[in-house]
């Protein structure tokens, strides 16, 4: 068994413990042995409580190089990668503050990243006037990130594109139904026109004409 730190490769604990299974293979053997392994057995208590204090230690006493190697991967933009290593450290050394505020500033320069992606694929969608996408994106960009003022301004933009467009719909809709009212006035009047004409032509007949 072995305790290390998956980022930084650092091992705090190592040990061995005999274990006897039997099975008609080697699997079979193998899991019999595992399960006679128990929480509360006394050997893996005591690995455990070791491990724990040497973890303890380490960080006490690297602290800063951890925060530093932090602020690197930020630097390469391995924000989630730097926000694990500090997520990491125990809560109860003394300069936790610090890490606090190493967390604060690495996730807020993975907020703009994050944000400005954001915006770049928003405004690509709204100059192909597909705004429903556009602010499908916008609405998920951070209220608290550096550019969400940005984002605001581009959602109120779409949603006055938007009103344009229907305002334009409902325009060229009244016209098409004016214009059909026409159509029809002028072929009900030509209709009265061929009638009017063919009256005229009969003998004996009077006719009215509104």
């Amino acid at each position: 068994l072995s305790v290390r730190h998956i980022i930084l490769g650092t091992g705090f604990a190592e040990t061995s413990i005999q274990l006897r299974g039997e099975g008609y293979s080697e699997q079979q053997a193998i899991m019999s042995a595992l399960r006679k392994l128990t929480v509360n057995d006394p050997r893996l208590k005591q690995f455990f409580s070791d491990a724990a204090k040497k973890v303890t230690d380490y960080y006490k006493t690297q602290i800063q190089s951890i925060i530093n190697q932090a602020n690197t991967l930020a630097v390469q933009q391995k924000y989630g990668t730097a926000l694990a290593l500090l997520e990491c450290c125990p809560k109860d050394i003394e300069e936790y503050d610090k890490v606090l505020k190493a967390m604060e500033d690495i996730y807020k320069q993975y907020q703009t990243k994050n944000c400005t992606q954001i915006l770049q694929t928003a405004k690509g969608y709204m100059a192909m006037r597909e705004y429903e996408s556009a602010l499908s994106l916008l609405t998920t960009i951070d209220t608290q990130s550096s550019c969400s003022s940005d984002a605001s301004a581009c959602i109120k933009d779409i949603e006055n594109k938007i009103r344009k467009e229907i305002e334009k719909q409902e325009a060229i809709e009244k016209q098409e139904r004016a214009n059909e009212f026409e159509l029809k006035k002028q072929a009900i009047s030509a209709v009265e026109s061929v009638a009017k004409a063919y009256l005229q032509k009969q003998p004996n007949y009077f006719y009215i004409v509104k």
